[in-house]
């Protein structure tokens, strides 16, 4: 950050290694890395459930429903 105007201390994105942290203590960068940390995906909601159930009834009751109705019709194509 030399050259710029002064950035407080702090753990900033290293400059020279990708992926990590440097310590950056105000005036230079210290020899302290740490690595990124990696980004946890974001736990489901009730909402989000919700629409899951949702979808899969929307989609799963006509499909098992055809199906009932296509094995009664097989049936009755069998038996006559």
């Amino acid at each position: 950050m030399t050259g710029q105007s002064p950035q407080p201390p702090g753990w900033y994105p290293d400059p020279a290694q990708p992926g990590f942290l440097r310590y950056w203590d105000g005036t230079e960068w210290s020899a302290h890395t740490h690595p990124l940390p990696v980004p946890t995906p974001p736990k489901p909601t009730a909402a989000g459930r919700g629409c899951l159930i949702a979808i899969l009834v929307v989609v799963g009751l006509p499909v098992l429903i055809g199906g009932l109705v296509a094995a009664i019709v097989a049936l009755e194509a069998a038996m006559s």
